[in-house]
């Protein structure tokens, strides 16, 4: 029934397309001549292969419709490989065929290149015994190779009645068109005879590539707009005189004014009609240089690099030291991500600070805590240490030696008991000997710096024993030496 339904529709479109041809006259076609292919098997397991192609010849008589419309009426015959079933093998007979065929084509007749679709209904004579309706659709090219004359291909699969009888054809072959039979009339005039030339422009239809187009002999009946020896259907800049497909080069660098990034400079096709400029003479061409005007290596874009860190002095921040990019061309001696001009702590890695100095470990600053009270001098002996405290002393030797970057201030105090620039004086004279001891065991001085501060800042009640204790004291602090 669907089969059926498809060759009602195409029929009806015969009828209409017929009725039209008539009140169009159109001009006559032509006659096709073609090799022809059939394959069976391909569309019953979806398989390739050349040796299930069998073979034979197509006749075709086509009709001209419109500019861009056919009516074909292909004849064929050959042999074919008939399916018993999808597993069961195949029979060998003659297959012939007759179809009408509606053709729908992207240019018209007088184009050198025609593609073209097509469909419509035919019937199928199999083994010269079985009848069977079709629709074929399909498709094809023709290549013109003179006036009369197309190299032609086809291919078409065919919906055919029952059941394994879907198959593909392949035609390849000639096509000649002769002149128009409607519209060579004849006219007798002193013995002479003329043929028709609708567009009046000298050229007959029948040779006329552009019959409904007043156009020139030497381009065999098609227009020139612009004069430049391209018809208006193959020139590229139809209405701008050229001889680049049609198209102008005004340098004469072989790529059209209207692909060339420059055209009005000679250049080759891989700069797009551009020519190579270096005006700094670096060897970074200046559409590829981001400082055209000053000499620079590649690897910065063209642009100059004082310090040749690979960082451009426009976008370094130490241009005549060399650096990382990290820190924006500036030297990171400890390569902690903080620049040395910014670092306080150049020689060792920060943690995190932002000064560019670590962060004293949780055991170290307990010790310098615990030295607050860990260092005693011998009573009645002005600075005369008791041994353990050396034991505090030499740890805070070692605290030094791991923090390179910083310096330590030593505060010594007394309690209030006695007179207070007495007072002082001790203070200061104790600090003053942890200090000579630290630089004893190769605290460098600059590193090092001491005070004795008497009985100012208590921490304790000096009314009390054991408040008068807390206030007797070393007190040890670091921080980052300045730069």
């Amino acid at each position: 029934m669907q089969l059926s339904g498809y060759l009602l529709c195409w029929g009806l479109l015969f009828m209409s397309a017929s009725l039209s041809a008539q009140s169009q006259k159109p001009a006559g076609g032509g006659l096709a001549i073609r090799y022809l292919w059939t394959n069976y098997q391909l569309p019953l397991n979806n398989k390739w292969s050349y040796l299930d192609f069998t073979y034979g010849a197509e006749l075709e008589f086509r009709q001209r419709l419109g500019n861009k419309i056919d009516l074909g009426f292909p004849l064929r015959v050959g042999s074919a490989a008939f399916p018993r079933g999808k597993t069961a093998g195949f029979d060998k007979g003659l297959l012939a065929s007759a179809d009408i065929q509606f053709q729908f084509k992207t240019a018209p007749s007088g184009a050198k290149w025609i593609w073209f679709g097509y469909s419509g209904a035919g019937i199928s004579l199999e083994d010269l015994e079985r009848v069977k309706l079709a629709v074929p659709v399909g498709g094809g090219l023709d290549l013109r190779l003179s006036r009369t004359v197309f190299l032609s291909s086809k291919m078409e699969y065919r919906f055919s009645q029952g059941d394994f009888s879907d198959h593909i054809q392949a035609a390849f072959g000639f096509r000649f068109v002769p002149p128009p039979k409607d519209h060579l009339i004849t006219v007798r005039k002193k013995g002479h005879t003329s043929r028709l030339d609708r567009d009046g422009d000298g050229v007959r239809d029948a040779l006329d590539l552009c019959p409904d187009q007043k156009g020139l002999a030497a381009l065999n009946g098609c227009p020139d707009a612009d004069s430049d020896g391209f018809p208006d259907d193959r020139d590229e800049c139809p209405t701008v005189a050229g001889a680049l497909e049609g198209c102008p080069d005004a340098d004469g660098d072989g790529i059209a004014d209207k692909d060339d990034r420059c055209p009005l400079e000679v250049g080759p096709p891989e700069r797009q009609g551009c020519p190579a400029k270096d005006a700094d003479q670096d060897g970074v061409l200046d559409e590829e240089d981001l400082c055209p005007k000053a000499p620079g290596p590649a690897n910065t874009k063209g642009c100059p690099d004082a310090d040749l860190d690979g960082l451009a002095d426009k976008d370094d921040d130490c241009p005549e030291l060399p650096g990382l990019p990290e820190t924006r061309g500036c030297p990171d001696t400890d390569l902690d991500g903080v620049p040395d001009k910014e670092d306080q702590c150049p020689n060792t890695p920060g943690r995190g600070s932002g000064s560019g100095c670590p962060e004293l470990e949780a055991s170290d600053a307990a010790l310098l805590e615990q030295a607050k009270y860990a260092i005693h001098f011998i009573p009645g002996v002005t600075l005369r240490l008791k041994p353990e405290s050396f034991q505090t002393l030499d740890q805070i030797v070692d605290l030094m030696r791991k923090y390179p970057d910083f310096e330590l201030h030593i505060a010594a105090f007394t309690d209030n008991a006695g007179d207070a620039e007495t007072n002082r004086e001790l203070s200061g004279q104790r600090a003053k000997f942890c200090y000579e001891y630290l630089i004893s065991r190769g605290i460098g001085p600059r590193r090092l710096n001491y005070a004795g501060y008497g009985a100012q800042n208590p921490v304790g009640n000096n009314q009390t024993p054991e408040g008068r204790a807390l206030n007797r004291r070393m007190e040890f602090s670091v921080k980052p030496i300045p730069n």
